[in-house]
């Protein structure tokens, strides 16, 4: 088996994370597990981590709210091996990469669970039952915040605001 390099992203979403926080407590919803995805942190409750919840969501709520990343990286959990999930990237021209078994740390969205997770023990501490109500918080200071490895906040470099003068040559991005 070869070793393949893998190499910075240059653009957005070019290359994006993929993994699972949880099970957490059962909350109303049915929700007991987080699908992570990183490049733009996103953090979708989902009741189950089985292969077709998993693959549905990253469909539902990265390829279709973003566009389609030209490669994500997962551990070998069957929720990402399967076939299902398989072809979803070969359909999507999307190059599925595998991180090492037992080696969680090759899989850069990792870092962030402890984020993720510190946030929502923070603002739980009463109620364990209502973390779902918390992940857009969440997801909101992440990528508000500006990262210290980039200098940017995740959400001005997904989404850049637009400022119109009327003149289009005069428009800024920022």
């Amino acid at each position: 088996m070869l070793l393949i390099i893998t190499d910075t992203p240059q653009v957005v979403v070019e290359k994006c994370a993929m993994d699972i926080v949880g099970p957490m407590s059962e909350i109303e919803s049915g929700n007991r597990y987080m699908l992570t995805c990183q490049d733009a942190l996103s953090e979708k409750p989902i009741p189950s981590q089985d292969a077709e919840t998993v693959t549905k969501t990253f469909v539902e709520e990265i390829v279709l709210k973003y566009r389609t990343p030209q490669s994500i990286v997962t551990d070998q959990g069957s929720n990402f091996m399967s076939k299902m999930m398989k072809h979803i990237c070969k359909l999507l021209h999307a190059k599925k990469l595998n991180t090492s078994c037992y080696h969680h740390q090759s899989n850069f969205v990792e870092r962030s669970h402890r984020t993720l997770v510190k946030f929502l023990r923070h603002n739980m501490k009463h109620d364990q039952d209502n973390w779902d109500k918390w992940v857009l918080y969440a997801e909101f200071v992440f990528n508000t915040t500006p990262q210290s490895s980039t200098g940017f906040a995740p959400q001005t470099v997904i989404r850049p605001k637009t400022k119109f003068t009327g003149n289009p040559a005069a428009n800024t991005y920022y």
